[in-house]
């Protein structure tokens, strides 16, 4: 079982090799967190796995990896969020909204169950995917991860709760400029 100090290093390793472009090195370090990490940090080597697919335009692939990533990330985790999200965004691209709508919409239930952290990034989406048809259930998602990413990435002020769109993109701003 790697330790936790273990862990960092393989993703110090893993993303420096990515950055470099040595996807054998990335790959190898993946390799060895499936082999001898926890749950969590198999869920979230899968994930960095999908997005080094993805970036070489291995989209199955990459599918496959955040799917698998789901599996062993803890429910409300960060990692969790991320691969569902990233599902999101690749089923998108491919032009099928309804599943992407899915993901985005795991993903916020995710944020709203979970760590401390926004999801901005997948309400945008999602609420654009839905429009007019956002169900009672789904505003009220909405509307708690409003609450919960306005604070996390501390906005000034309130959220409008009633114009949800413009509160999702003030979030998603938010956390495009990190």
């Amino acid at each position: 079982m790697l330790s936790e100090l273990e862990w960092e290093q393989a993703q110090q390793r893993l993303t420096v090799a990515w950055h470099k472009g040595d996807l054998s090195v990335a790959f190898a370090e993946i390799d060895q967190v499936l082999a001898q990490g926890t749950p969590g940090m198999k869920g979230q080597a899968l994930v960095y796995r999908g997005m080094i697919r993805e970036s070489k335009g291995e989209r199955s692939s990459a599918k496959e990896d955040w799917v698998s990533a789901i599996s062993y990330a803890p429910i409300g985790s960060y990692s969790r969020y991320v691969a569902e999200r990233s599902l999101g965004e690749l089923c998108e691209r491919s032009d099928n909204r309804d599943e992407a709508a899915r993901w985005y919409r795991a993903a916020l239930v995710t944020c709203a169950e979970g760590d401390k952290f926004s999801a901005g990034l997948a309400l945008k989406p999602f609420l654009r995917l839905r429009g007019s048809q956002l169900s009672e259930e789904d505003r009220k998602l909405a509307i708690t991860v409003i609450e919960k990413s306005w604070g996390v990435v501390e906005l000034s002020g309130t959220p409008d709760l009633v114009n949800l769109n413009e509160a999702a993109e003030a979030l998603a701003s938010k956390a495009s400029q990190f």
